[in-house]
Formats: C-alpha cells, sequence, structure tokens
C-alpha cells in the first residue's frame, strides 16, 4: 500500500480466493458486498469523521465509473479518441490530501494485452483530406 494509505484491490482479492463469477456468482456477490462495505469505510475513514457531505459525495462521485465516463467526455477535444477491442485493464484511483479543506482524486487507466483499437478522428482535425469523425480499425 502506499504510505499512510490502504490499497484494495477486488481482483486481487478474487484472485487470491480462487473465485471467479463463472464458477461461484453467489460467493463473488457475497465478497463484492464485503468489499464495498471496506471500500465506503476507508474512504469515509481517509476524509474523516466531520466530511462535509458535498465533499463526500464529489470524491466518490469521481472515484466511481460516471467519473471516469466524465473525464473521458472532457478529454474529447483534446485529439482522437481511442477505443481499444479485447485485452486487459486495470483502473486505479488515488485520494490525496493537500491541504485543509483540499483533496485531490488521482485516476489512471492502464488498458494492455489488445490486439487492435478503434480510433476516431478529431471532430475538427483541420484535415482536408478526412472527415471529422472518421473510424480507422488499427491491428
Amino acid at each position: 500500500p502506499p504510505p499512510g494509505g490502504v490499497e484494495l484491490s477486488f481482483r486481487r482479492e478474487l484472485e487470491s480466493r480462487g473465485a471467479s463469477l463463472e464458477a461461484n456468482s453467489i460467493e463473488v456477490e457475497r465478497l463484492l458486498r464485503d468489499f464495498e462495505h471496506r471500500l465506503v469505510d476507508a474512504l469515509l475513514g481517509a476524509l474523516g469523521e466531520r466530511a462535509p457531505r458535498v465533499l463526500v459525495q464529489a470524491v466518490s462521485r469521481s472515484m466511481s465509473q460516471s467519473g471516469m465516463a466524465n473525464l473521458e467526455r472532457a478529454l474529447r477535444d483534446c485529439g482522437p479518441q481511442l477505443v481499444v477491442s479485447g485485452g486487459e485493464q486495470t483502473l486505479r484511483y488515488e485520494l490525496l490530501w493537500v491541504s485543509e479543506h483540499v483533496w485531490e482524486v488521482v485516476a489512471s487507466l492502464r488498458k494492455f494485452n489488445f490486439e487492435q483499437f478503434v480510433a476516431v478522428s478529431d471532430t475538427d482535425a483541420g484535415d482536408d483530406e478526412e472527415e471529422p469523425g472518421a473510424v480507422h480499425v488499427l491491428e
């Protein structure tokens, strides 16, 4: 775990127990509920007992699937969009205390072991030869 922090990984917990969704769906659901409770406890413990509700909501929203979708949407105008096909991914969030009343959420998404991806060109690429939104499949 990071210095002074807690690292939680549902994937590692499943692997250490030899559980899989296909073989043990009821056990995986039970483990997921337990993991979710520990995750919430860790988040609330990090933010402190007196953390304002709006802070807890903002941080938990940032550290969620919808938070990652918002980030991807915000980056839409920063270059071509890439969508991978297959492979694996690791999503990691870090909650860092900066100063009193200031927190930072760091998100990193790693996609790897994929064999092809789709690139969608910029909507305003400025390239006369290619229409905005053109799709290219690359292997």
